[in-house]
């Protein structure tokens, strides 16, 4: 209890820092480049946080089977198991890659990102540096997972903040000597420094008395690969479904609405899902402690953990209903000078928030004890849905608003079937699907 006090507590204090940063970034973005490229960085930015499923799900499989391994005190599958996860997903990132790099002159990226074909020379080499760089993080971010294992989980969103800042500060430093910046700086900046500290970080830590756990290519280990890949494969599905609802919002928009409502929209999800990263922050210790606790068969203790995050859920719906009240004000503040967010987009992203922590609990859980397969059906069968409808309906409405709603409409019907799991696994009586 006390070490998921102390990554609860380090979580929360670096998600502050992490917030005041995030605030300070969008205006210092929005000043550097145009809204056209403002505009397209965000669509940017969604599009590779898809490129997430290059680690194939197996980032979420090591960190519960390392926990395991390391708490039977079994340091050399414990090291097999990295040495494997970082080898596997450094040739699955690389292979995908390459392959992506090859489309990239055959897709009309002027269409995608909606802005003058004039750009399209500029997009391309945008595009490529953007994956090379993206895959490099992919590959890279295995510490995170290792840290999650080792159950020093603040010290991944560590990583995270420290990136940000760097990000930050280098940029800050530029707008001192220009006025703007080209699309393709912006982007090696604001994924290089991702790249630098994740660097740091594995240094550090195979250099410090976790050394034991430096991967080594020759203890690759096939079995150990379909051990990790046995859930893997689930957790890239549903990573890849889940960003479907997160990130397609900035994607769709961009097709059906303008520049200016992607900005609106970026800039209001940017801050209610504050919350949301807080909770999911204060979540990735508890997923650890749960994987323990389910191997003790301790549900008294789960039961207990769960209770006390549905009460922090109340007390954040309060927090953001609040928050929402004096959104108007907030955001003349921040951003007035720039851009205007019409009420209804604020409405939208709050009650999107509101749901997507509720169902970040029940998730934790689940995926804690590797009984995914439920949320596997309920993710796939949601993002195979999502975009037809939204469409469906935004002809009817025709409002950025709109897209929100129904991703939020979707999720809340997921989080349902969800809530009835837990419920199920906790008191000891789930069997069938709801136990796979």
């Amino acid at each position: 209890m006390r070490n998921l006090t102390i990554n609860i507590a380090g979580s929360f204090l670096i998600k502050i820092l992490s917030l005041l940063l995030n605030l300070a970034l969008i205006p210092l973005g929005m000043e550097l480049l145009s809204e056209a490229m403002f505009s397209v960085w965000v669509v940017l930015f969604s599009l590779l946080t898809w490129f997430t499923f290059l680690d194939m799900g197996m980032g979420n499989s090591l960190r519960n089977l390392l926990l395991e391994a390391l708490h039977k005190g079994r340091k050399d599958e414990a090291r097999a198991l990295v040495s494997t996860s970082y080898s596997a997903i450094a040739l699955f990132s690389a292979s995908a890659a390459t392959l992506l790099m090859i489309a990239v002159p055959f897709i009309p990226w002027h269409s995608v990102f909606n802005v003058d074909v004039m750009f399209t020379p500029l997009l391309e080499k945008t595009m490529y540096l953007a994956i090379a760089l993206f895959a490099t993080q992919v590959i890279l971010k295995n510490i995170s997972f290792i840290f999650h294992g080792i159950q020093l989980s603040f010290l991944g969103n560590l990583i995270v903040l420290a990136a940000n800042l760097l990000s930050f500060v280098w940029l800050l430093s530029i707008q001192q000597q220009q006025s703007s910046i080209a699309l393709d700086q912006f982007t090696a900046i604001s994924l290089g420094s991702p790249i630098i500290m994740y660097v740091l970080a594995t240094v550090i830590l195979f250099l410090s008395r976790y050394r034991f756990l430096t991967p080594k290519l020759s203890l690759f280990e096939k079995g150990l690969f379909r051990k990790l890949n046995s859930t893997g494969y689930k957790f890239f599905i549903i990573q890849f479904c889940t960003l479907v609802f997160i990130q397609g919002n900035s994607l769709i928009i961009a097709q059906l609405h303008h520049n200016e409502d992607v900005i609106n929209y970026n800039a209001s999800f940017r801050i209610f899902n504050t919350a949301v990263l807080a909770f999911t922050l204060m979540l990735a210790p508890v997923w650890s402690s749960y994987t323990k606790a389910f191997a003790k068969n301790d549900l008294a203790w789960i039961q207990k953990i769960h209770k006390r995050l549905l009460s922090l859920w109340a007390i954040a719906v309060i927090g953001i209903s609040i928050f929402l009240a004096a959104a108007p004000w907030f955001f003349e503040q921040w951003v007035g000078r720039i851009i205007q967010i019409p009420m209804i987009i604020h409405v939208a992203n709050a009650a999107y928030s509101m749901i997507h922590i509720l169902a970040a609990i029940f998730t934790s859980m689940i995926n804690s004890c590797s009984k995914i397969t439920l949320q596997f059906y309920a993710f796939l069968i949601g993002s195979i849905a999502f975009i037809p409808a939204v469409i469906l309906i935004d002809n009817l409405f025709h409002h950025p608003s709109t897209i929100i709603f129904v991703n939020a409409g979707f999720l809340l019907c997921i989080t349902v079937v969800l809530g009835v799991q837990c419920k199920k696994i906790m008191s000891g009586t789930a069997q069938g699907i709801w136990n796979r």
